[in-house]
């Protein structure tokens, strides 16, 4: 087992307990984060969210999931699994996939900054938690700058096909679905792990989507609420494409109806555009490169 999966294991087990106060979701764990310090290959954190190198970083940890939406926590990120009640799912597979540094490749660049608004450094950052891990994170501000392919995403509430009616005739509950525009006005239709229960207001509303470091067949999308001058995690997508290289060929435009997570659609081919998984050509040209703020 890979460190940063060990280290996982441990977070998920903790969150499990499930501390009375929302203060107790990261110092209650510090002790077990120091002992992740003292390893052979260190792992340090910043608001509990584990790295080696800052791909691992964001691989690892903003890759969590819950099975169901949970309460917020007050004074912690939106962006750490810490900032959250309920156990953190991560994904395995992101833990082992590289990342590059050009965000035209479905890499993320990352920035830090002190609670004066300065730039850290990654070498800043292990410098200050390797000498002083006990409060070394609370001396990074909660603002995470994430600079990547940002995508607009809508949630949407559909009436559930295979949907059992009560006795009592209450209609069937509808399922909330994420719609993210893909190249050649193809969209998805996909359901997505809410960290938040969404509320009547917000469906159909216009959400940001950060699109994660990806592989040939997987990709996670954060979804990301407009605050007054920063983005809230509210939740994440995540689906997986074909085998690499494979193009999918559909009448435009279309959507494609997802009926579980990671399931793609069992769509009949027809003539028309394509659109590669896996790559840049698989997004809506109108999407854009660019620096968001999450806290």
């Amino acid at each position: 087992m890979k460190l940063l999966d060990l280290a996982a294991t441990y977070i998920t087990t903790y969150a499990s307990k499930n501390p009375t106060f929302d203060s107790d979701g990261l110092n209650a764990f510090l002790g077990v984060l120091r002992t992740f310090e003292e390893w052979p290959t260190p792992i340090y954190h910043v608001w509990g969210l584990l790295f080696d190198k800052l791909s691992s970083l964001l691989l690892l940890d903003l890759a969590w999931h819950h099975k169901t939406p949970v309460r917020r926590r007050g004074g912690l990120p939106s962006w750490s699994w810490a900032g959250w009640e309920g156990v953190p799912i991560f994904d395995s597979s992101a833990v082992r996939l590289s990342e590059s540094d050009d965000p035209l490749c479905g890499g993320i660049q990352a920035r830090f900054e002190d609670e004066e608004g300065r730039n850290l450094t990654y070498s800043v950052l292990q410098r200050r938690t390797t000498r002083q891990p006990a409060c070394g994170s609370f001396r990074v501000s909660p603002c995470l700058r994430l600079r990547g392919l940002v995508v607009k995403v809508k949630l949407q509430r559909v009436d559930c096909v295979f949907a059992v009616f009560s006795k009592t005739g209450e209609q069937p509950a509808k399922r909330v679905y994420c719609r993210v525009p893909l190249a050649n006005r193809l969209v998805v239709q996909i359901p997505p792990f809410m960290d938040t229960e969404l509320s009547l207001e917000t469906d159909m509303e216009d959400f940001e989507g950060l699109v994660l470091p990806s592989s040939y067949t997987k990709t996670w999308i954060l979804i990301l609420k407009k605050r007054s001058e920063f983005l809230e995690r509210i939740g994440i997508v995540e689906f997986q494409f074909p085998t690499r290289g494979k193009r999918l060929k559909t009448s435009t435009p279309m959507d494609c109806g997802f009926t579980g997570h990671g399931e793609w659609p069992k769509q009949k081919k027809r003539r028309g555009d394509t659109a590669e998984y896996g790559t840049l050509e698989c997004w809506a040209m109108d999407e854009e490169v660019r620096e968001i703020l999450l806290k």
